[in-house]
């Protein structure tokens, strides 16, 4: 009988330690991911590019500046002024 406790318990602390360091690997993953996701967000350029009637528009979302050009290997982009200045 003591033989049969002794094995459950170390069975059981067994499966404990097992469930624990599952637990852990797997939120260390998660927040790894995550934290990754985050930096990699950080480190991209904030560009936009539209297609409208031939055109190619970029907008840089962080300032606001739009180029500008057709649809074609030959031409070159062209900084569009502002519709509204502040001045």
């Amino acid at each position: 009988m003591k033989d049969i406790r002794f094995a459950a318990t170390l069975l059981g602390v067994a499966v404990l330690i097992g469930s624990c360091t599952i637990s852990n690997s797997v939120s260390n993953d998660y927040v790894k991911t995550i934290n990754d996701l985050n930096n990699n967000a950080a480190n991209e350029t904030n560009f936009e590019l539209t297609v409208d009637n031939g055109f190619l528009y970029m907008t840089d979302t962080a300032s606001g500046e739009v180029w500008k050009k057709t649809d074609d290997d030959n031409s070159s982009w062209v900084l569009l002024p502002y519709l509204y200045s502040d001045e």
